[in-house]
């Protein structure tokens, strides 16, 4: 969680409107075991766009995503 939050960001684009990188919810968690050594972690980015603006002021809750484990 901590980590999603770390990466979320506003900024101007080239037109001058802003935007928002949010941490909105977590799909899947694969649980990798003890040992890490040799094993390749990563995560995927996805990029939504809603139809509607979505306000600045609107707060999501990635802690309450369903997530499957894997």
């Amino acid at each position: 969680m901590a980590l999603g939050k770390q990466q979320e960001a506003r900024y101007k684009n080239v037109r001058g409107q802003w935007v928002r990188w949010a941490f909105v919810q977590v799909e899947n968690i694969k649980l990798l075991g003890r040992t890490l050594d040799g094993l390749e972690v990563g995560s995927v980015l996805t990029s939504l766009r809603s139809e509607d603006p979505i306000p600045f002021r609107k707060r999501f809750a990635p802690k309450r995503s369903a997530v499957l484990y894997e």
